[in-house]
């Protein structure tokens, strides 16, 4: 089980840039050990990666700038005695006048139980911006106030075909909601942690309830009910659908899937948000960076804010900037910073500022997912076959039947030593990602699994083509996806550390 506690540092050190640094001064840098760039808060980051995609484009190098693993953060100035970073022990470093002090200070504690400890909300939130940006996380505290755990629930908002479901999906780790542009979301769907002794999928629907072996029989279910809601543009009842593997790092709080606000079945959608939006405690706001901010976006953010950021409640939202995969479809935008900080500007030029942005791609996610399953069955499958085929040939040597009659030949230990032996090639000769993909490819055509091979496929050559990075093996895909990031920021929401 992955930790989301803190997310440590994976740059050596840091340095200031301005956007009259010279090209060649960044890219030489680079090319021996990455760095976290501190730019004036003066300047924009967004418009600073633009600058840099266009004289990479125009530099003579054979290798690329790689601009995905491009560190880069506002250096921001601490009020006097406003912040300060402690461990178990006690006071590491106070007074800490800006950024690059706080993140120096971090670098050298290195590796434990670390909190940021801050004078005010509103500096707590921009110092979280930055962590975003630089791909790590630490607890920022206010006060040194002893975290309140969260009570409630998190609700997941945004317009029709944003991602929410396939977000919900990616965060629960399956295909459970139905995440198709055809189908979008018709109601209320509670997605809950079920008993511990309870190993079906359970949904209440209707005043009734029933189970599902697998998460293929529930989403046939769904898509038969969403198809006859959207065929009638009406909406469903509201559903509970209780998971017997629901996430740990959710601590048991239900996430809530809700309608697209611009979702076309009159008043009952926005019925539902607007409910909805009364009951939840916390928001996740999930934004098509695709569409760069639309009409439809703002006004439902614009409501979103306004309920978590009253004269009686102050809750930061946090914002899912998905659809990040599509960043291949320009040079200038490889950055997951550079798209983040855009829309984060856009917002604070309207005067929001209780928010954060982390980019991500759901459905990316999903199918990394999917596919480390299907990985995963083949490569148990071949181990469970070898080993029949060895316990075979030993039943044949020892013309022994059945199996009960030949292991009085042989101690327990003897038995798996000769197994380990057979399989040595299995577990010594990982087979590389790319055949992996292939050889799925070979034995899923014709079935609904196909598809999300070959997205998987496509993705990892996009970003070879675009990064010059070769993505191995399944233990690597998160290099890619920023998930876990969310998952981290969520935890920590449930913790009361944010």
């Amino acid at each position: 089980m992955e930790t989301f506690t803190q997310i440590l540092p994976q740059f050596k050190d840091v340095k200031f840039v301005t956007d009259r640094t010279d090209y060649e001064q960044i890219y030489q840098s680079e090319q021996q050990s990455h760095s976290a760039w501190l730019l004036d808060e003066g300047e924009l980051i967004w418009e600073f990666i633009e600058q840099l995609a266009e004289a990479d484009e125009e530099s003579s190098h054979d290798k690329p700038l790689n601009l995905y693993d491009f560190h880069i953060a506002y250096n921001l100035k601490f009020p006097s005695d406003s912040v300060s970073l402690r461990n178990k022990s006690g006071v590491l470093q106070s007074d800490l006048k800006d950024f690059f002090e706080l993140l120096n200070a971090v670098i050298r504690a290195g590796d434990g139980d670390l909190n940021v400890i801050v004078s005010s909300a509103q500096l707590k939130i921009k110092i979280l911006q930055q962590f975003i940006y630089l791909r790590i996380f630490l607890p920022v505290i206010v006060n040194n106030q002893a975290p309140s755990k969260m009570s409630g629930d998190v609700g997941v908002f945004g317009t029709k075909k944003a991602g929410k479901s396939a977000l919900i999906n990616a965060l629960l780790g399956d295909e459970y909601a139905v995440s198709s542009p055809m189908l979008p979301t018709p109601n209320k769907v509670i997605y809950s942690a079920a008993d511990k002794k309870v190993k079906e999928i359970s949904l209440t629907y209707k005043n009734s309830a029933q189970t599902f072996n697998d998460v293929d029989a529930l989403q046939k279910f769904l898509t038969e009910e969403n198809s006859l809601a959207n065929k009638n543009s009406s909406t469903l009842d509201e559903m509970t659908i209780a998971l017997p593997d629901f996430p740990s790092f959710l601590n048991g709080v239900r996430i809530i899937d809700t309608p697209g606000s611009n979702f076309a079945a009159g008043k009952g959608h926005t019925d539902i948000i607007r409910k909805t939006l009364a009951e939840v405690p916390n928001a996740v706001f999930v934004m098509n960076y695709s569409q760069y901010l639309t009409q439809d976006e703002l006004k439902l953010f614009d409501k979103i804010y306004k309920q978590f950021n009253s004269p009686k409640v102050k809750r930061p939202i946090l914002i899912a900037l998905n659809r990040v995969d599509e960043i291949f479809d320009s040079e200038e935008s490889k950055s997951y910073e550079r798209v983040a900080d855009y829309i984060h500007y856009r917002l604070t030029a309207l005067g929001y500022e209780n928010f954060l942005v982390v980019g991500v791609s759901a459905i990316q996610a999903v199918y990394f997912d999917s596919v480390t399953r299907l990985i995963k069955l083949k490569y148990r499958n071949k181990i469970v076959s070898k080993s029949l085929e060895i316990i075979e040939e030993i039943e044949c040597r020892l013309n022994a039947s059945p199996l009960t009659k030949f292991l009085s030949h042989f101690s327990a230990r003897e038995i798996i030593d000769h197994i380990e032996m057979a399989l040595e090639g299995v577990f010594t000769k990982p087979v590389p990602l790319d055949e992996q993909l292939k050889n799925l490819k070979i034995d899923l055509q014709g079935t609904e699994k196909f598809s999300g091979v070959v997205f998987v496929n496509n993705i990892l050559t996009d970003f070879e083509d675009f990064h010059g990075i070769k993505i191995k093996n399944v233990r690597e895909l998160p290099k890619i996806n920023r998930i876990n990031y969310l998952k981290c920021l969520l935890h920590n929401f449930i913790n009361g550390k944010i």
